[in-house]
């Protein structure tokens, strides 16, 4: 998907923009925000093929294989520092990079870096767009990162619904937030019959109903709703018994989830 907005948000039309891309990381975890970091970053070198780019990460701690044969690419990362001293030193890669680089303008796929970005934009003038993914950033609770969300040029909505919140809460001019959907690779994705292995490894026959949840399992990403099903499972099983909900994900919620499947009674329908 072409990153809308992006060529307006620089300070000239020239056709080598410089652009900086921050983000939590690229290969070294597989959440939602770093997937769609990885589809932004290449949609940018699609988009933009004489753009010079600089893409800076997080918790990375080693190159992509990406990047190979982009001379016009660069990618610096801090993963390999402990914490909590990679944060200071990740906000040192920001300043001293964006000081030497000047870039035509700054992208970050995370809301948590808009406060540096507003730093810099007041320090030497950089425009900087931010992606909004969700609920990270309208139940933003640090006033440093509201204000640099309030201070971005562009921000950048997944959805429309993400927009019309976003909007809302940070008080912005709805002109300001521009929708980018999130979107796949159709080479990965396509509508097809369930994969035999799967069924197999699952013990489902091809014509079950399948409810299927990817999420992290931790305590604050019970937002997305898989308690939710698991209650819904209750009344769903008397319409269609032979349902089936597989959550798949990692994280220190997955103990609760089976205990909350077993007190609602729903324990044979839930595959972890």
């Amino acid at each position: 998907k072409k990153p809308t907005g992006c060529v307006s948000m620089t300070r000239t039309r020239q056709a080598a923009p410089r652009i900086q891309v921050w983000i939590p990381d690229y290969h070294s975890s597989a959440g939602g925000i770093q997937t769609f970091s990885r589809f932004f970053i290449e949609a940018i070198g699609a988009c933009l093929p004489e753009a010079q780019v600089s893409v800076l990460s997080k918790n990375d701690d080693s190159y992509p294989a990406f990047y190979a044969g982009r001379k016009r690419w660069t990618f610096r990362c801090a993963g390999w520092w402990p914490m909590p001293y990679r944060n200071l030193i990740f906000a040192g890669q920001l300043a001293s990079r964006a000081a030497m680089e000047r870039p035509d303008l700054i992208l970050t796929t995370h809301a948590h870096f808009s406060a540096a970005a507003s730093a810099l934009k007041g320090l030497l003038g950089i425009p900087y767009g931010v992606v909004a993914h969700g609920i990270e950033v309208w139940n933003v609770s640090s006033e440093r990162t509201r204000k640099g969300l309030q201070q971005a040029n562009r921000i950048l909505a997944v959805s429309q619904y993400t927009r019309q919140q976003v909007s809302s809460v940070l008080n912005l001019d709805p002109t300001l937030v521009e929708l980018l959907p999130n979107t796949f690779s159709p080479e990965e994705f396509n509508p097809a019959p369930k994969p035999i292995h799967l069924l197999r490894r699952y013990d489902l026959a091809p014509d079950q109903p399948v409810i299927l949840t990817i999420s992290r399992l931790a305590g604050a990403e019970r937002y997305k709703g898989y308690d939710q099903i698991l209650h819904s499972l209750v009344r769903l099983r008397k319409s269609l018994p032979s349902i089936r909900y597989v959550l798949g994900g990692r994280g220190r919620d997955h103990a609760r989830i089976e205990q909350l499947a077993r007190d609602l009674g729903v324990a044979d329908l839930l595959i972890m």
